[in-house]
C-alpha cells in the first residue's frame, strides 16, 4: 500500500510539475507578444486642446454700407458704381469743436506727438465699396459718417475714390459734401502722413487748373481742419511740405488760382468760401486787401465767413485790427467766429483787453464765457 501511494503520489508531483512549467512557458510567450506589439503600436495620442481656432480677420461693420452699396466685385469706378444723387445728409461747413491733434509720420516734419506707425495696407475694393456707400442715396448720413470715422488711415485713398472720373458741374457738387467731410475730418486729425498725401491727391499740377473739389479739399477741409485742431495753417502746411518742393510749387500754384476762384461770381458762394479760407495761409500783405474786400455788411455771409476765417488764421496785428473793426458789420453767427478768432493767442488777447479798456466794446458785447478768458489772461481787468 505504501509502494502504492508513493508512487501515485510521485506521479502527483510530476503533474504538477508540468502544469508550472507549461504555465511558466505560457508567461514567458505573452510577454514575449506583448513586447514585440509593443515595436509596432501606434503613438498615444494626447488629449484633445480646449485652445478655440483663431478668427478669421473680421471685415469693416457692415451696418455702415446699405445692400445696395455692399454688391459683390464693386467697380473702382465711382460712376459705374454709385449713379444716384445725394439729396440729403449733405454736412454743414460750420465749423465743429476742434479735435485733438494726432501723430506725424517717420520721415515728415515732426508735430507734436510720436511718429505714426508704417501705412496701413487697404484693400482697393473696400474703398471703392466705401466711397460708393458715401455717394449712395440709399445709406444715411449716419452711416456714412461712420465711413468716415471709422477708417480715418483711408483717407486719401478714399478721397482718391471719391474724385476718380469726376465731371465738372452736377457730378462734382453730387460728391463734393463728401469730399469736404472726408478732408475736414482729416485735417483735425492733423496726421502728417495724411495731410500730406491728401494734398498730393488733390494739388492741382502747375500747368492746370484750380477745380471747385480741390478748393473744398484744400480751403474748406484741410486748412480749415488744421484751425479747428488749434494749430495755425501756415506754420502746419509748412512744416508738412517743406521735404517736398514739389508739393511745395503745386501749393503756392493752387493758392495764386484760389485769389481768382474767391473773386469769380459764377462759383457757388460755398465754394468761394473755401477758396477764401486757402488765403489765410498767406500773409496779411499779401492777401488783406482782398479778405478786407468781405467784411463789410453787404457781403453774402457765407462769404463773410470765408474772410473772417481766414483773417483768423492770419497771425498779424493788421489782421487783428481788421476783425476787430468789422465786428459791427458782420452777422450774429460771423460775430461770434471773430470775437472767438480775437482770443486765439495772448497777443490778440492783450489787443482785446485794450479795447475793453478803452470801452470800444463791452462786457456784454463780448460775453461772459469770452470776459472770462480775458479776465484769466489778464487778471486785474
Amino acid at each position: 500500500m505504501r509502494t502504492t501511494d508513493s508512487r501515485s503520489a510521485l506521479l502527483w508531483m510530476i503533474q504538477v510539475s508540468s502544469c508550472c512549467a507549461w504555465l511558466a512557458l505560457a508567461a514567458c510567450k505573452s510577454d514575449a507578444v506583448e513586447q514585440e506589439n509593443k515595436k509596432f503600436a501606434p503613438p498615444k495620442l494626447p488629449a484633445a486642446q480646449s485652445t478655440p481656432l483663431p478668427r478669421p480677420p473680421l471685415t469693416p461693420p457692415s451696418t455702415a454700407l446699405s445692400a445696395a452699396a455692399s454688391q459683390q466685385n464693386p467697380s473702382p469706378t465711382l460712376a459705374a458704381a454709385e449713379q444716384t444723387t445725394v439729396s440729403e445728409g449733405a454736412p454743414d461747413k460750420t465749423p465743429p469743436a476742434a479735435a485733438p491733434v494726432s501723430e506725424a509720420p517717420a520721415g515728415d516734419a515732426p508735430s507734436s506727438k510720436p511718429p505714426s506707425s508704417a501705412p496701413p495696407v487697404l484693400d482697393e475694393k473696400e474703398v471703392a465699396r466705401w466711397a460708393a456707400g458715401l455717394l449712395s442715396s440709399q445709406v444715411t448720413s449716419d452711416a456714412k459718417s461712420r465711413i468716415i470715422d471709422e477708417h480715418p488711415e483711408a483717407a486719401s485713398r478714399l478721397l482718391a475714390a471719391l474724385v476718380m472720373g469726376i465731371q465738372p458741374g452736377e457730378d462734382e457738387y453730387r460728391r463734393i459734401p463728401w469730399i469736404w467731410q472726408v478732408s475736414n475730418k482729416a485735417g483735425k486729425g492733423d496726421d502728417s502722413r495724411t495731410l500730406v498725401d491728401l494734398l498730393r491727391v488733390s494739388l492741382p499740377k502747375t500747368d492746370q487748373p484750380l477745380q471747385h473739389w480741390q478748393a473744398v479739399v484744400i480751403g474748406g477741409g484741410l486748412i480749415n481742419g488744421i484751425s479747428q485742431s488749434g494749430k495755425w495753417p501756415a506754420d502746419r502746411i509748412q512744416e508738412i511740405l517743406s521735404p517736398n518742393p514739389p508739393l511745395t510749387q503745386r501749393f503756392a500754384h493752387a493758392l495764386q488760382l484760389a485769389a481768382t476762384m474767391a473773386d469769380d461770381a459764377t462759383v457757388p458762394e460755398a465754394t468761394r468760401y473755401d477758396a477764401l479760407r486757402m488765403m489765410g495761409v498767406q500773409t496779411w500783405e499779401q492777401r488783406g486787401t482782398q479778405i478786407s474786400r468781405y467784411l463789410t455788411k453787404e457781403t453774402h455771409a457765407e462769404l463773410q465767413m470765408g474772410a473772417v476765417s481766414a483773417a483768423s488764421d492770419i497771425r498779424s496785428p493788421a489782421a487783428t485790427a481788421a476783425l476787430f473793426s468789422a465786428l459791427p458789420n458782420l452777422s450774429p453767427e460771423n460775430r461770434s467766429l471773430a470775437l472767438d478768432a480775437l482770443l486765439r493767442d495772448e497777443t490778440r488777447i492783450s489787443f482785446l483787453r485794450s479795447m475793453v479798456k478803452a470801452g470800444k466794446i463791452t462786457e456784454a458785447q463780448l460775453g461772459e464765457e469770452r470776459m472770462r478768458k480775458v479776465e484769466a489772461a489778464s487778471p486785474g481787468l
